[in-house]
Protein backbone atom coordinates (compact mmCIF):
# COMPACT_ATOMS: atom_id res chain seq x y z
CA UNK A 1 0.00 0.00 0.00
CA UNK A 2 1.36 3.45 -1.19
CA UNK A 3 0.95 6.30 1.71
CA UNK A 4 0.14 9.39 -0.75
CA UNK A 5 -0.07 12.23 2.01
CA UNK A 6 1.42 12.40 5.81
CA UNK A 7 1.20 14.83 8.67
CA UNK A 8 5.19 15.43 8.21
CA UNK A 9 5.10 17.22 4.90
CA UNK A 10 0.72 18.58 4.78
CA UNK A 11 -1.37 20.29 7.06
CA UNK A 12 -4.59 19.03 8.02
CA UNK A 13 -7.57 21.39 8.40
CA UNK A 14 -11.06 20.66 8.87
CA UNK A 15 -13.59 22.10 6.68
CA UNK A 16 -17.47 22.82 6.78
CA UNK A 17 -19.65 20.58 4.59
CA UNK A 18 -23.72 20.56 5.30
CA UNK A 19 -23.74 16.84 4.71
CA UNK A 20 -21.92 13.76 6.70
CA UNK A 21 -19.75 12.28 3.79
CA UNK A 22 -16.20 10.61 4.73
CA UNK A 23 -14.46 13.06 2.31
CA UNK A 24 -10.67 14.55 1.98
CA UNK A 25 -10.04 17.57 -0.41
CA UNK A 26 -7.16 18.36 -1.74
CA UNK A 27 -5.25 20.94 -4.36
CA UNK A 28 -5.15 20.33 -7.83
CA UNK A 29 -1.35 20.07 -7.52
CA UNK A 30 -0.72 18.01 -5.01
CA UNK A 31 -3.33 15.88 -6.50
CA UNK A 32 -1.74 15.65 -9.75
CA UNK A 33 1.52 15.12 -7.71
CA UNK A 34 0.21 11.59 -5.85
CA UNK A 35 -1.79 10.71 -9.40
CA UNK A 36 -5.42 11.38 -7.91
CA UNK A 37 -7.84 11.75 -10.62
CA UNK A 38 -10.45 14.73 -10.18
CA UNK A 39 -13.57 12.73 -10.10
CA UNK A 40 -12.56 10.81 -6.63
CA UNK A 41 -11.21 8.12 -5.54
CA UNK A 42 -10.93 6.23 -2.53
CA UNK A 43 -8.56 5.77 0.18
CA UNK A 44 -6.94 4.94 4.16
CA UNK A 45 -7.15 7.77 5.99
CA UNK A 46 -5.27 6.27 9.25
CA UNK A 47 -4.00 7.68 12.58
CA UNK A 48 -0.88 6.55 14.27
CA UNK A 49 -1.05 6.23 18.58
CA UNK A 50 1.21 8.26 20.59
CA UNK A 51 2.80 5.31 22.17
CA UNK A 52 3.46 2.41 20.15
CA UNK A 53 2.16 -0.93 20.70
CA UNK A 54 -1.45 -0.29 19.44
CA UNK A 55 -2.81 -0.57 15.99
CA UNK A 56 -3.33 2.50 13.92
CA UNK A 57 -6.99 3.87 13.59
CA UNK A 58 -7.76 3.60 10.31
CA UNK A 59 -11.01 5.14 8.23
CA UNK A 60 -12.19 4.74 4.54
CA UNK A 61 -12.28 7.71 3.07
CA UNK A 62 -13.32 9.94 -0.77
CA UNK A 63 -10.16 12.17 -1.64
CA UNK A 64 -11.84 14.40 -3.95
CA UNK A 65 -9.46 17.23 -5.98
CA UNK A 66 -10.68 20.77 -5.62
CA UNK A 67 -9.84 24.18 -7.01
CA UNK A 68 -9.12 26.93 -4.46
CA UNK A 69 -7.21 24.75 -1.50
CA UNK A 70 -3.64 25.52 -1.14
CA UNK A 71 -0.49 23.21 -1.70
CA UNK A 72 0.45 21.51 1.04
CA UNK A 73 -2.96 21.71 2.71
CA UNK A 74 -5.15 18.48 3.32
CA UNK A 75 -9.06 19.25 4.14
CA UNK A 76 -11.19 17.36 6.12
CA UNK A 77 -14.78 17.28 6.10
CA UNK A 78 -15.68 18.47 9.88
CA UNK A 79 -18.64 15.89 10.59
CA UNK A 80 -16.02 13.07 9.03
CA UNK A 81 -13.11 14.30 11.34
CA UNK A 82 -14.93 14.39 14.47
CA UNK A 83 -16.33 10.82 13.76
CA UNK A 84 -12.61 9.69 13.61
CA UNK A 85 -12.04 11.69 17.20
CA UNK A 86 -8.60 13.14 15.37
CA UNK A 87 -8.63 16.92 16.27
CA UNK A 88 -6.33 19.82 13.87
CA UNK A 89 -4.24 20.46 16.69
CA UNK A 90 -3.55 16.89 17.37
CA UNK A 91 -0.14 15.50 18.18
CA UNK A 92 -0.82 12.18 16.74
CA UNK A 93 0.98 11.27 13.21
CA UNK A 94 -1.73 10.86 10.13
CA UNK A 95 -1.82 9.38 6.67
CA UNK A 96 -3.35 8.71 3.77
CA UNK A 97 -2.74 5.88 1.50
CA UNK A 98 -4.04 3.22 -1.21
CA UNK A 99 -6.60 0.26 -0.51
CA UNK A 100 -5.84 -3.36 -0.91
CA UNK A 101 -9.40 -3.25 -2.32
CA UNK A 102 -12.16 -0.89 -3.42
CA UNK A 103 -15.23 -2.56 -3.96
CA UNK A 104 -18.96 -1.14 -4.97
CA UNK A 105 -21.97 -2.46 -3.01
CA UNK A 106 -24.73 -3.95 -4.91
CA UNK A 107 -27.34 -3.80 -1.79
CA UNK A 108 -27.39 -3.37 1.54
CA UNK A 109 -30.44 -3.24 3.47
CA UNK A 110 -30.67 -1.07 6.34
CA UNK A 111 -32.38 -1.60 9.92
CA UNK A 112 -34.16 1.46 11.87
CA UNK A 113 -36.35 0.51 14.59
CA UNK A 114 -38.72 3.61 14.78
CA UNK A 115 -42.60 3.81 15.44
CA UNK A 116 -44.57 2.50 13.15
CA UNK A 117 -46.62 6.06 12.65
CA UNK A 118 -43.37 7.66 11.63
CA UNK A 119 -42.61 5.10 8.94
CA UNK A 120 -44.04 7.23 5.87
CA UNK A 121 -42.05 10.00 7.03
CA UNK A 122 -38.99 8.07 7.25
CA UNK A 123 -38.89 6.44 3.91
CA UNK A 124 -39.93 9.94 1.89
CA UNK A 125 -36.94 11.47 3.22
CA UNK A 126 -34.78 8.78 2.95
CA UNK A 127 -35.91 8.56 -0.75
CA UNK A 128 -35.84 12.32 -0.96
CA UNK A 129 -32.58 12.84 0.32
CA UNK A 130 -30.75 9.07 -1.06
CA UNK A 131 -28.38 10.79 -2.88
CA UNK A 132 -27.14 12.89 -0.35
CA UNK A 133 -27.41 10.21 2.58
CA UNK A 134 -25.73 7.46 0.31
CA UNK A 135 -24.03 8.34 -2.57
CA UNK A 136 -19.93 8.08 -2.40
CA UNK A 137 -20.09 7.11 1.40
CA UNK A 138 -17.76 4.34 1.84
CA UNK A 139 -16.68 2.02 4.84
CA UNK A 140 -13.26 0.22 5.39
CA UNK A 141 -14.01 -3.57 6.06
CA UNK A 142 -11.62 -5.98 7.35
CA UNK A 143 -11.70 -9.51 5.95
CA UNK A 144 -13.88 -11.93 8.24
CA UNK A 145 -15.92 -8.76 9.41
CA UNK A 146 -19.92 -9.27 10.66
CA UNK A 147 -22.15 -7.17 9.36
CA UNK A 148 -23.80 -6.46 12.39
CA UNK A 149 -20.77 -4.49 13.56
CA UNK A 150 -20.72 -1.94 10.63
CA UNK A 151 -22.43 1.22 10.79
CA UNK A 152 -23.46 4.14 8.50
CA UNK A 153 -23.25 7.08 10.21
CA UNK A 154 -25.61 10.08 9.26
CA UNK A 155 -25.38 13.70 10.65
CA UNK A 156 -28.23 14.83 12.99
CA UNK A 157 -30.06 11.23 12.84
CA UNK A 158 -29.62 8.12 14.28
CA UNK A 159 -26.72 5.53 12.34
CA UNK A 160 -27.99 2.92 10.27
CA UNK A 161 -26.68 -1.29 10.84
CA UNK A 162 -26.77 -3.80 8.53
CA UNK A 163 -28.97 -6.20 8.22
CA UNK A 164 -27.20 -7.37 4.74
CA UNK A 165 -25.11 -6.26 2.44
CA UNK A 166 -23.25 -7.76 -0.67
CA UNK A 167 -20.39 -8.13 -1.08
CA UNK A 168 -20.96 -10.21 2.25
CA UNK A 169 -18.10 -9.03 4.87
CA UNK A 170 -17.16 -12.28 6.06
CA UNK A 171 -16.32 -13.45 2.52
CA UNK A 172 -13.89 -10.99 1.71
CA UNK A 173 -10.08 -11.93 1.60
CA UNK A 174 -8.63 -8.44 2.40
CA UNK A 175 -9.12 -5.66 4.02
CA UNK A 176 -11.46 -3.96 1.39
CA UNK A 177 -13.14 -0.02 1.05
CA UNK A 178 -17.05 -0.99 0.59
CA UNK A 179 -18.55 2.05 -1.73
CA UNK A 180 -21.57 3.18 -2.14
CA UNK A 181 -22.73 4.60 -5.46
CA UNK A 182 -25.80 5.24 -7.95
CA UNK A 183 -26.18 1.93 -8.54
CA UNK A 184 -26.38 0.48 -4.96
CA UNK A 185 -29.84 -1.20 -4.51
CA UNK A 186 -30.90 0.37 -0.67
CA UNK A 187 -33.88 -1.03 1.21
CA UNK A 188 -34.59 -0.26 5.09
CA UNK A 189 -35.79 -2.91 6.84
CA UNK A 190 -38.51 -1.58 9.81
CA UNK A 191 -38.79 -4.35 12.40
CA UNK A 192 -42.57 -4.80 13.69
CA UNK A 193 -44.50 -7.20 15.58
CA UNK A 194 -46.89 -8.71 12.99
CA UNK A 195 -48.32 -11.57 14.72
CA UNK A 196 -47.69 -13.53 10.85
CA UNK A 197 -47.87 -13.07 6.89
CA UNK A 198 -50.76 -13.95 4.75
CA UNK A 199 -49.66 -14.91 1.69
CA UNK A 200 -50.73 -15.47 -2.36
CA UNK A 201 -48.40 -16.65 -5.06
CA UNK A 202 -49.32 -15.56 -8.74
CA UNK A 203 -47.53 -17.10 -11.17
CA UNK A 204 -47.51 -16.41 -14.70
CA UNK A 205 -48.92 -19.18 -17.07
CA UNK A 206 -49.46 -17.72 -20.41
CA UNK A 207 -48.28 -19.32 -23.38
CA UNK A 208 -44.91 -17.04 -23.44
CA UNK A 209 -43.79 -19.02 -20.50
CA UNK A 210 -43.45 -21.87 -22.31
CA UNK A 211 -40.08 -19.88 -24.56
CA UNK A 212 -36.84 -21.22 -24.11
CA UNK A 213 -34.67 -18.63 -22.72
CA UNK A 214 -34.56 -19.15 -19.12
CA UNK A 215 -30.79 -20.33 -18.35
CA UNK A 216 -30.58 -23.14 -15.24
CA UNK A 217 -27.29 -25.14 -15.15
CA UNK A 218 -26.11 -23.96 -18.27
CA UNK A 219 -28.98 -25.17 -20.55
CA UNK A 220 -31.79 -23.41 -22.18
CA UNK A 221 -35.02 -24.13 -20.31
CA UNK A 222 -38.73 -22.84 -20.81
CA UNK A 223 -39.61 -19.92 -18.11
CA UNK A 224 -42.02 -22.24 -16.50
CA UNK A 225 -38.97 -24.51 -15.31
CA UNK A 226 -38.37 -21.05 -13.96
CA UNK A 227 -41.05 -20.48 -11.96
CA UNK A 228 -41.05 -24.24 -11.05
CA UNK A 229 -37.55 -23.73 -9.76
CA UNK A 230 -38.65 -20.95 -7.72
CA UNK A 231 -41.69 -21.86 -6.50
CA UNK A 232 -40.17 -25.53 -5.32
CA UNK A 233 -37.35 -23.08 -3.02
CA UNK A 234 -40.19 -20.82 -1.94
CA UNK A 235 -42.37 -23.74 -0.43
CA UNK A 236 -40.06 -25.68 1.18
CA UNK A 237 -37.87 -23.41 1.98
CA UNK A 238 -40.18 -21.22 4.06
CA UNK A 239 -42.94 -23.05 4.79
CA UNK A 240 -40.78 -25.64 7.10
CA UNK A 241 -38.95 -24.37 9.86
CA UNK A 242 -39.05 -20.57 11.42
CA UNK A 243 -42.22 -19.83 8.61
CA UNK A 244 -44.50 -16.59 9.94
CA UNK A 245 -46.76 -17.47 7.10
CA UNK A 246 -50.06 -17.95 8.62
CA UNK A 247 -52.15 -18.76 5.61
CA UNK A 248 -50.96 -19.45 2.20
CA UNK A 249 -52.69 -19.43 -1.34
CA UNK A 250 -51.34 -19.70 -4.90
CA UNK A 251 -53.10 -19.41 -8.40
CA UNK A 252 -51.93 -19.09 -12.71
CA UNK A 253 -53.07 -16.75 -14.85
CA UNK A 254 -52.98 -16.58 -18.13
CA UNK A 255 -56.42 -14.45 -19.87
CA UNK A 256 -58.29 -15.36 -16.57
CA UNK A 257 -57.00 -16.51 -13.58
CA UNK A 258 -57.49 -20.44 -11.96
CA UNK A 259 -56.46 -21.34 -8.27
CA UNK A 260 -53.54 -23.57 -8.04
CA UNK A 261 -53.47 -24.55 -4.35
CA UNK A 262 -55.96 -24.88 -2.86
CA UNK A 263 -58.53 -25.96 -5.27
CA UNK A 264 -61.39 -23.78 -4.42
CA UNK A 265 -60.66 -20.05 -4.01
CA UNK A 266 -59.67 -20.11 -0.72
CA UNK A 267 -57.05 -19.44 1.19
CA UNK A 268 -55.58 -21.90 3.86
CA UNK A 269 -53.94 -22.04 7.31
CA UNK A 270 -50.90 -23.58 7.89
CA UNK A 271 -51.33 -25.24 10.93
CA UNK A 272 -48.98 -28.59 10.23
CA UNK A 273 -46.13 -29.02 8.48
CA UNK A 274 -47.53 -32.19 5.88
CA UNK A 275 -49.37 -29.37 4.67
CA UNK A 276 -46.37 -29.00 2.82
CA UNK A 277 -46.74 -31.96 0.74
CA UNK A 278 -50.27 -30.89 -0.73
CA UNK A 279 -48.90 -27.71 -1.28
CA UNK A 280 -45.16 -28.68 -3.42
CA UNK A 281 -47.95 -31.36 -5.26
CA UNK A 282 -49.69 -28.16 -6.79
CA UNK A 283 -46.57 -26.68 -8.41
CA UNK A 284 -46.97 -30.39 -10.97
CA UNK A 285 -49.48 -27.76 -12.34
CA UNK A 286 -47.43 -25.82 -13.39
CA UNK A 287 -46.82 -27.45 -17.16
CA UNK A 288 -48.81 -27.07 -20.05
CA UNK A 289 -51.18 -29.46 -19.67
CA UNK A 290 -51.03 -29.17 -16.00
CA UNK A 291 -52.29 -25.40 -16.57
CA UNK A 292 -54.96 -26.10 -19.15
CA UNK A 293 -56.16 -29.10 -16.70
CA UNK A 294 -57.12 -26.62 -13.77
CA UNK A 295 -58.67 -23.58 -16.72
CA UNK A 296 -56.01 -21.43 -17.02
CA UNK A 297 -56.37 -19.80 -21.17
CA UNK A 298 -53.10 -19.36 -22.25
CA UNK A 299 -53.57 -16.99 -25.34
CA UNK A 300 -52.97 -14.11 -23.34
CA UNK A 301 -51.39 -12.24 -20.18
CA UNK A 302 -53.73 -10.74 -17.47
CA UNK A 303 -51.47 -9.43 -15.02
CA UNK A 304 -54.14 -6.92 -13.36
CA UNK A 305 -56.98 -9.48 -13.10
CA UNK A 306 -54.21 -11.76 -11.38
CA UNK A 307 -53.59 -9.38 -9.17
CA UNK A 308 -57.27 -8.27 -8.31
CA UNK A 309 -58.14 -12.11 -7.49
CA UNK A 310 -55.34 -12.46 -5.22
CA UNK A 311 -56.36 -9.19 -3.35
CA UNK A 312 -59.82 -9.81 -2.96
CA UNK A 313 -58.43 -13.42 -1.45
CA UNK A 314 -56.65 -11.51 0.72
CA UNK A 315 -59.51 -9.10 1.80
CA UNK A 316 -61.73 -11.82 2.32
CA UNK A 317 -59.01 -14.09 4.21
CA UNK A 318 -55.98 -12.36 5.52
CA UNK A 319 -56.31 -12.07 9.44
CA UNK A 320 -56.16 -9.07 11.18
CA UNK A 321 -52.93 -7.64 12.24
CA UNK A 322 -50.83 -9.95 9.76
CA UNK A 323 -48.84 -8.97 7.16
CA UNK A 324 -50.55 -8.78 3.63
CA UNK A 325 -48.52 -10.09 0.54
CA UNK A 326 -48.44 -11.54 -2.83
CA UNK A 327 -45.45 -13.35 -4.76
CA UNK A 328 -45.85 -12.08 -8.24
CA UNK A 329 -43.53 -14.33 -10.52
CA UNK A 330 -44.05 -13.97 -13.96
CA UNK A 331 -41.71 -12.83 -17.84
CA UNK A 332 -44.14 -9.46 -17.49
CA UNK A 333 -45.25 -9.72 -21.35
CA UNK A 334 -48.31 -7.39 -20.67
CA UNK A 335 -49.57 -5.45 -23.22
CA UNK A 336 -52.56 -3.20 -24.18
CA UNK A 337 -55.57 -4.16 -26.09
CA UNK A 338 -54.68 -3.01 -29.42
CA UNK A 339 -51.62 -5.20 -29.71
CA UNK A 340 -52.16 -7.27 -32.51
CA UNK A 341 -48.32 -8.48 -33.20
CA UNK A 342 -48.65 -12.22 -33.26
CA UNK A 343 -45.11 -13.58 -30.74
CA UNK A 344 -43.45 -16.95 -30.58
CA UNK A 345 -46.04 -17.65 -27.80
CA UNK A 346 -49.46 -15.79 -27.80
CA UNK A 347 -50.96 -12.65 -28.72
CA UNK A 348 -51.14 -10.83 -25.66
CA UNK A 349 -54.19 -8.52 -24.96
CA UNK A 350 -54.94 -6.33 -21.67
CA UNK A 351 -57.30 -3.51 -20.61
CA UNK A 352 -55.78 -2.57 -17.51
CA UNK A 353 -52.72 -0.96 -15.74
CA UNK A 354 -51.20 -3.53 -13.47
CA UNK A 355 -48.72 -1.23 -12.06
CA UNK A 356 -52.00 1.38 -11.45
CA UNK A 357 -53.49 -1.33 -9.52
CA UNK A 358 -51.19 -2.58 -7.56
CA UNK A 359 -50.81 0.68 -6.25
CA UNK A 360 -54.40 0.96 -5.46
CA UNK A 361 -54.00 -2.07 -3.48
CA UNK A 362 -51.07 -1.16 -1.86
CA UNK A 363 -53.25 2.19 -0.86
CA UNK A 364 -56.49 0.51 -0.08
CA UNK A 365 -55.16 -2.57 1.54
CA UNK A 366 -51.53 -2.24 2.32
CA UNK A 367 -50.66 -5.12 0.27
CA UNK A 368 -47.18 -5.49 -0.47
CA UNK A 369 -46.28 -7.00 -3.99
CA UNK A 370 -42.78 -8.54 -4.33
CA UNK A 371 -41.94 -9.57 -7.98
CA UNK A 372 -39.64 -12.02 -9.64
CA UNK A 373 -38.62 -12.02 -13.17
CA UNK A 374 -38.67 -14.72 -15.22
CA UNK A 375 -35.99 -13.84 -17.66
CA UNK A 376 -35.37 -10.46 -19.64
CA UNK A 377 -34.73 -8.89 -23.05
CA UNK A 378 -31.24 -9.48 -23.60
CA UNK A 379 -31.42 -13.05 -22.78
CA UNK A 380 -34.38 -13.36 -24.46
CA UNK A 381 -32.69 -11.84 -27.96
CA UNK A 382 -29.70 -13.48 -27.45
CA UNK A 383 -31.45 -17.02 -27.61
CA UNK A 384 -33.87 -15.55 -30.34
CA UNK A 385 -31.87 -13.08 -32.56
CA UNK A 386 -34.16 -11.15 -34.65
CA UNK A 387 -37.26 -11.14 -32.71
CA UNK A 388 -37.10 -7.83 -31.28
CA UNK A 389 -40.61 -7.05 -32.92
CA UNK A 390 -42.20 -9.97 -31.07
CA UNK A 391 -43.66 -7.73 -28.52
CA UNK A 392 -45.75 -10.75 -26.85
CA UNK A 393 -42.67 -12.51 -26.09
CA UNK A 394 -40.08 -10.14 -25.11
CA UNK A 395 -39.76 -9.96 -20.88
CA UNK A 396 -40.81 -6.57 -19.63
CA UNK A 397 -38.64 -6.41 -16.15
CA UNK A 398 -39.37 -2.48 -16.03
CA UNK A 399 -42.85 -3.36 -15.40
CA UNK A 400 -42.57 -5.77 -12.79
CA UNK A 401 -40.19 -3.70 -10.78
CA UNK A 402 -42.35 -0.79 -11.13
CA UNK A 403 -45.58 -2.99 -9.82
CA UNK A 404 -42.99 -3.84 -6.62
CA UNK A 405 -42.14 -0.36 -6.25
CA UNK A 406 -45.34 1.11 -5.86
CA UNK A 407 -46.47 -1.37 -3.38
CA UNK A 408 -43.03 -0.96 -1.29
CA UNK A 409 -42.04 -4.57 -2.49
CA UNK A 410 -38.77 -5.95 -3.45
CA UNK A 411 -37.81 -6.65 -7.16
CA UNK A 412 -36.11 -9.92 -7.91
CA UNK A 413 -34.33 -10.41 -11.35
CA UNK A 414 -33.90 -13.58 -11.37
CA UNK A 415 -35.52 -16.39 -9.26
CA UNK A 416 -32.38 -17.63 -7.80
CA UNK A 417 -32.01 -19.50 -4.26
CA UNK A 418 -30.10 -16.54 -2.86
CA UNK A 419 -32.18 -13.44 -3.66
CA UNK A 420 -35.63 -15.99 -3.10
CA UNK A 421 -34.27 -16.03 0.58
CA UNK A 422 -33.13 -12.96 1.41
CA UNK A 423 -36.52 -11.54 0.95
CA UNK A 424 -39.01 -14.62 2.79
CA UNK A 425 -36.75 -14.59 5.88
CA UNK A 426 -38.13 -11.81 6.73
CA UNK A 427 -41.66 -12.80 6.55
CA UNK A 428 -43.87 -11.46 9.92
CA UNK A 429 -40.52 -10.24 11.73
CA UNK A 430 -40.26 -7.00 9.34
CA UNK A 431 -41.47 -5.04 6.32
CA UNK A 432 -38.51 -4.32 3.45
CA UNK A 433 -38.80 -0.80 1.66
CA UNK A 434 -36.81 0.07 -1.54
CA UNK A 435 -35.22 3.63 -1.71
CA UNK A 436 -34.68 4.42 -4.80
Amino acid sequence: MTELFYSSEFQLVSRNEPTFREEIFVSPQDAQKAGIKSGGQYYIFGIQPLMPGPKDVEFAARVTVLPGITPGTIQVNRHFLEATGFQENDERFWFIRSAPSILPVQQVVIEHSMNQDFVDREINDLRSNRSQFFVNRCMLVEPGSDKTELTLRMLGRASFYFRDIQPAPDLLREKSILVFDESTQISLFIPHRKSGVDMIVVVDGSGSMDIEDFIYDGRWKARLDGVKIALDLLFQVKLVSGSRVSSIAALAFGKNAKMLYPSEIAMRKITEENQLDSIRQSVKNVTKTGLEKIGVDRSGTIIASALKMASDLLDMYAQENNEKMIVLLSDGADWQEDSKEQSIGEIVRTSNDPAVLADSMHHDSNIRIHTVAISDKATFLKRYPGSQDQIGSLPNKDLLRKIAEFTDGMFLESPSADLLARIFEELGVGAMYPIN
